[in-house]
């Protein structure tokens, strides 16, 4: 029974099981250590925000400001996702934003977050260093969006929210999960099973 059980596991393990948020302040609740608002001006240099663990970065000549809102002030609506509180970013510049690191990655993993967007386009990526791009874009105005992004390459360390053109939005319930190799776990499960048929012996 045990045989089979751990056989099971290590099949359906082949569909992917995903890992925890790696994001830290998903939801935009702990405040950075430069208060709320913050400004950040210029182009190339990396910058502070509103939200702790989140900074701004600029790959254009522009100007960035960040708020700490929730549904008492400012938030326009409870996120689908149950979430309260949010980011408002308001950028003068396309491809500028938000990015926040985290460690070397190396399976697939996926980006997703909620924007409502009062102005312009919102677009987000995952990726390591400076070959992350953007792969999901906003469309429409006024209501709560679910964008997602995708990484298959071997390696992810960070994550991107940026302004598409000129942009004023909100950000919340922002998360990276990934998937190991379907290899990678189907091995583990048939070490497993190997090491319960040598303790039967």
């Amino acid at each position: 029974m045990k045989l089979r059980a751990i056989l099971v596991l290590s099949l359906g393990g082949c569909f992917g099981v995903a890992n925890a948020n790696l994001i830290q302040n998903s939801d935009f609740s702990l405040v950075g250590p430069n208060g709320s608002p913050t400004t950040h001006v210029g182009i190339g240099a990396m910058g502070s925000s509103s939200a702790d663990f989140w900074a701004v970065l600029h790959n254009t000549n522009g100007v960035t400001t960040t708020q700490l809102v929730d549904t008492g002030n400012l938030l326009p609506a409870v996120a689908p996702t149950g979430a309260t509180t949010g980011i408002l970013m308001t950028s003068t510049a396309a491809n500028n934003g938000l990015i926040q690191k985290f460690s070397n990655v190396n399976d697939p993993a996926t980006f997703d977050v909620w924007v409502w967007v009062l102005q312009g386009q919102v677009s987000i990526g995952i990726g390591a260093g400076a070959s992350t791009v953007t792969s999901a874009t906003s469309s429409g105005i006024n209501y709560w969006q679910h964008l997602t992004a995708v990484n298959n390459d071997s390696l992810s360390n960070n994550v991107v929210i940026y302004s598409a053109v000129p942009s004023v939005y909100y950000a919340t319930s922002a998360n990276v999960s990934t998937v190991p190799e379907p290899a990678s776990i189907a091995v583990l499960g048939l070490g497993a099973l190997a090491l319960v048929r040598r303790r039967r012996k």
